[in-house]
C-alpha cells in the first residue's frame, strides 16, 4: 500500500512538472513570435522612413522634445508580394521628454521601392496633427494627403453635392 502511494505521488509530480514545462515553453514561444514579428516590422523600410521623418521634423521635436524614441511595439501589417509589390500600414508610439505622440505610417511598394504615402503624428497632450509627408524637414501641419486628395478636398466635395438638386425627388409644386 505504501509503494502504491509513492508511485501515484511520483506520477503526479511528473505530470505537474511536465505541464509546467509545456506552459513555460508556450509562453516563451509566444514571446519569441511577438519579438520576431516586431523585429520584422521595425526593420521594414516603410516603418524606418516614418520614424526617421518624425525624428527629423522640427514641429515634432518642439512638441515632444529630444531625444525622440519609438516604442518597442508597433501594430499593423506589412504585406510584400512577388514582383516587388507590397503595402504597409503601421501605428506606433513615439516619445520625447516633453510628450508622447501616435505615429501612423502608410506606404506602398512598387518595383521593389517603398514610397511613404502617409506619415502622421498626433501629439498626445494637444491632439495636434502633424503631417510628415511633403516638406523639406519631413512634413507640415495640416490636411493629410491621401491619393492626391486632402481631407479638405473631401469636405468641399460634400458641400458641392449638398447644393445639387436631387434628381430622384419629384418636384414639389
Amino acid at each position: 500500500s505504501g509503494s502504491c502511494r509513492t508511485r501515484a505521488s511520483s506520477s503526479l509530480k511528473i505530470a505537474c512538472v511536465s505541464c509546467l514545462a509545456i506552459m513555460i515553453l508556450g509562453v516563451l514561444g509566444c514571446f519569441g513570435i511577438t519579438a520576431g514579428v516586431m523585429s520584422a516590422m521595425k526593420n521594414n523600410p516603410a516603418y524606418k522612413d516614418g520614424v526617421a521623418k518624425a525624428k527629423a521634423n522640427s514641429e515634432v521635436k518642439a512638441a515632444l522634445g529630444e531625444p525622440i524614441e519609438a516604442a518597442w511595439w508597433a501594430a499593423g501589417g506589412i504585406e510584400e508580394r512577388a514582383g516587388g509589390a507590397g503595402k504597409a500600414a503601421v501605428v506606433t508610439t513615439i516619445t520625447g521628454p516633453k510628450d508622447t505622440g501616435v505615429l501612423t505610417i502608410e506606404a506602398t511598394k512598387a518595383n521593389g521601392v517603398w514610397t511613404t504615402s502617409k506619415a502622421v503624428i498626433v501629439i498626445g497632450s494637444t491632439g495636434k496633427v502633424i503631417n510628415l509627408v511633403g516638406s523639406s524637414d519631413g512634413g507640415k501641419t495640416g490636411d493629410v494627403k491621401t491619393e492626391g486628395k486632402t481631407d479638405a478636398d473631401d469636405s468641399d466635395a460634400d458641400k458641392s453635392d449638398a447644393n445639387k438638386p436631387d434628381e430622384d425627388k419629384p418636384d414639389e409644386d
